[in-house]
């Protein structure tokens, strides 16, 4: 889930498409889902990304492509 804050108000950004591709090992999965989303705000704004997971999964690994520039936080 993708939101934009405008002040106080909170926004859902729009997801266009998700992705995913997943490899079973025994008692584990590894997972890569990509999506795309698409912010129709007009102003720059402050997008916050959360993370909705089952208790005992792991995020190793987030990678956000906005605009041409790549954050990776590992």
């Amino acid at each position: 889930m993708l939101e934009v804050k405008n002040g106080l108000e909170k926004k859902h950004v729009s997801l266009k498409r998700v992705y995913v591709d997943a490899a079973i090992r025994s008692f584990a999965a590894d997972v890569t889902i990509t999506q795309i989303f698409q912010n129709l705000e007009t102003k720059v704004t402050e997008a916050v990304y959360c993370f909705l997971n089952e208790e005992q999964a792991a995020v190793y690994t987030v990678r956000a492509r906005i605009n041409g520039g790549e954050i990776v936080a590992v």
